[in-house]
């Protein structure tokens, strides 16, 4: 009996170590995605090619992905990344610089 017990208490162990490691590697991965559009984003600061309202409205999204990956909500990290794409795509077409 005492041996059994070690056992599953042994594997309830690991799944919780495995558990534990799934989600680190879930949040090093939001975070690594998050980085990545906030470097898109300062180049394009950089090259001055967003208006302040844009830069406005990015870092509120950029915000919102943040605590989604606190949340460990994909969803709502997918969508805030995508519409961050949306914003900064649309105002760094040539049509947008030359205005």
């Amino acid at each position: 009996m005492g041996l059994r017990k070690g056992i599953v208490a042994g594997a309830c162990l690991m799944l919780l170590i495995g558990s534990a490691a799934h989600a680190a590697d879930d949040r090093l991965a939001c975070e690594l995605r998050l980085s990545q559009a906030e470097s898109l984003v300062d180049q394009k600061i950089n090259q001055k090619l967003l208006s302040e309202d844009d830069v406005e409205d990015i870092n509120l999204l950029l915000d919102e992905a943040d605590e989604a990956c606190t949340r460990d909500d994909n969803k709502g990290l997918n969508e805030a990344l995508d519409k961050v794409n949306e914003l900064v795509s649309a105002a760094t077409k040539p049509s947008q610089k030359n205005q």
